[in-house]
């Protein structure tokens, strides 16, 4: 199998929770490969900061501040990108959010922000984005996910891991429905195990990184960013739906 990005120099994509963690390094590595690249999150001053860091690269970038979380929002979104940058070839669906809580005790206002922005916001996007790609050759959609869309973790990660498990399941659909019509959008969901992020910290409230004291290396988020690339680099006719990727050594 021949491995070629230079097809997608010249096209659009967009990564949603570009602000930090792995969407800022899946956004410096499409940047790379050619792609202008259509930064969303909710921190504008991130936003920007990410931005220049993409046009020092040589890349090319158009910030836009959105709510994943807002269906209002994720339209306006779309509709600037149409009006900013005129089309959209790839879709890097990143943005989520978790919190440790247990089934009999979690808070609805939490809950209620991992569904909107996990499952409806991912499910949204994906939604806005086709029209985008119609009568275009060269199209992707890829999910960030996690490795609790495959398992239940334990230590309160249920509903965060429920909205994972959907978000695999709305992918799977994807895949489907894009099958029966022919197209050649490429549709990808890539779980990561363990990695080296913020999450952790917002995850169990406490501002400390619990994953840090883990027995063995963290993945990095390079090292997803570098999967993006790979799965977009696969020759046209190739997709890879399902990616797990663990650090070495971790066990779930």
């Amino acid at each position: 199998m021949t491995n070629d990005k230079s097809r997608w120099k010249g096209k659009v994509a967009m990564v949603t929770g570009a602000t930090t963690g792995i969407g800022e390094a899946v956004a410096y590595q499409v940047a790379e490969m050619g792609l202008s690249v259509v930064l969303v999150g909710r921190r504008a001053d991130r936003l920007e900061a990410v931005a220049e860091n993409v046009r020092a690269r040589g890349g090319k970038a158009t910030p836009i501040n959105c709510d994943i979380g807002d269906p209002a929002a994720i339209s306006a979104l779309f509709d600037e990108v149409r009006n900013r940058v005129g089309g959209l070839d790839v879709l890097i669906n990143n943005a989520g959010v978790g919190y440790q809580s247990a089934i009999g005790t979690f808070d609805t206002t939490e809950l209620r922000q991992v569904l909107d922005i996990n499952v409806l916001g991912t499910a949204l996007c994906i939604r806005e984005a086709l029209p985008f790609f119609d009568n275009r050759l060269d199209t992707a959609i890829v999910t960030i996910s996690s490795m609790a869309a495959h398992r239940i973790p334990a230590g309160g990660y249920g509903m965060y891991a429920a909205s994972k498990h959907a978000v695999r399941a709305i992918m799977e659909a994807l895949r489907l429905e894009l099958a029966e019509i022919r197209s050649p959008t490429k549709v990808a969901n890539i779980s990561p195990g363990t990695v080296a992020t913020e999450f952790h910290k917002l995850f169990v409230r406490t501002g400390e990184d619990p994953t840090e004291a883990l027995p063995f290396q963290r993945l990095t988020p390079d090292d997803v960013a570098d999967a993006v690339a790979y799965l977009l680099s696969t020759p046209s006719h190739v997709q890879i739906n399902e990616m797990l990727i663990r650090p070495t050594g971790q066990i779930g």
